[in-house]
């Protein structure tokens, strides 16, 4: 009942596309739900066997520096072009939240603009300390700033 609640309020709170997704997720089904995990399934093998030996893939985070604070829901600027906010910030993320493959960001420096720029490593699922340490390299690598220490995970040296 509490998920329910959640979802709902969710919905409430947004409007659109968003809203129009949740309203379908919950009346789908089972059946519906059983697919849907099946091609979640499919999504995990084909990163799985993309990612083969490699410790991480390096992916953007979004698809411009950060966003200057705005209301929630406000279209942003990529590019030239007026985009929802949900999309411009979620569709470099999703892979991840889809397939439960860790990942996290680097900042990496900051653009014409002034404002951040980030990349985004994807690892092995159920290998964290692995991404964690390919993080510390590329952060010492780049020289930004000093790793902060990791206990128990070895040095960038």
């Amino acid at each position: 009942v509490r998920a329910l609640w959640g979802v709902a309020q969710l919905a409430r709170l947004r409007s659109g596309r968003l809203a129009r997704g949740v309203a379908r997720g919950l009346a789908a089904g089972p059946r519906a739900a059983l697919a849907a995990l099946d091609r979640r399934d499919a999504c995990i093998a084909g990163v799985d066997a993309r990612l083969g030996d490699a410790a991480a893939w390096l992916l953007p985070v979004q698809a411009r520096t950060a966003f200057p604070h705005a209301p929630t829901g406000a279209p942003v600027d990529v590019d030239g072009a007026r985009v929802p906010y949900d999309v411009a910030c979620a569709v470099h993320v999703a892979l991840a939240s889809l397939t439960g493959h860790p990942a996290l960001s680097v900042p990496v420096g900051f653009g014409p603009d002034g404002l951040p720029v980030g990349v985004q490593l994807l690892g092995h699922r159920w290998d964290e300390p692995r991404l964690l340490a390919v993080a510390r390299a590329l952060e010492h690598g780049l020289g930004a700033h000093p790793p902060a220490p990791l206990p128990g995970l070895p040095g960038p040296d």
